[in-house]
């Protein structure tokens, strides 16, 4: 099983194709991404804001563009066994993006202390989530754009 190598994960698919088992395990991991994700907000009591709500609705429709995306890039109804190749290039692809994700919050908490000695207290935590209002949407964008290459890759035959 691939976790962070989408060239093995691409190489695995032309050459041999996945198992049943493998197959299993990645749509395991995939349900498992959507349950955990659209669950985890019940562990912040916090209260949405509008900027919540629109990040939501926005976040629904990248997905839903996204998909549909991948599918036209694969061929449409035109391609082959696109689900088999989806769910795993997804998995890998989304445990990349959870490491960077990761990363680029904790490397952004310095930033904001920074800006927390010119913004007052009181509106830190709007700057904050208008920064992460920004930034969470573009990242769903690029993982649909890098999801979709690596499906027409597979189309295509390609490994880079």
């Amino acid at each position: 099983m691939f976790l962070l190598s989408i060239k093995g994960l691409k190489k695995e698919i032309l050459e041999k194709g996945l198992t049943e088992q493998l197959q299993f395990a990645y749509l395991f991991l995939f349900l498992a991404f959507f349950s955990v994700f659209s669950e985890v907000y019940v562990f912040f009591p916090t209260t949405p804001t509008i900027f919540d709500k629109i990040q939501s609705i926005l976040s629904i429709l990248i997905q839903l563009i996204g998909i549909y995306f991948a599918y036209r890039m694969h061929g449409g109804k035109e391609g082959n066994f696109f689900v088999a190749k989806f769910i795993p290039i997804y998995v890998v692809i989304a445990f990349r993006f959870i490491i960077l994700t990761l990363l680029t919050m904790l490397a952004s908490m310095p930033i904001l202390w920074g800006f927390s000695f010119l913004i007052p207290n009181e509106h830190m935590g709007d700057f904050a989530n208008i920064l992460y209002f920004a930034y969470i949407p573009i990242l769903e964008i690029i993982f649909f754009v890098r999801l979709a290459k690596h499906i027409k890759d597979l189309k295509e035959a390609k490994m880079g």
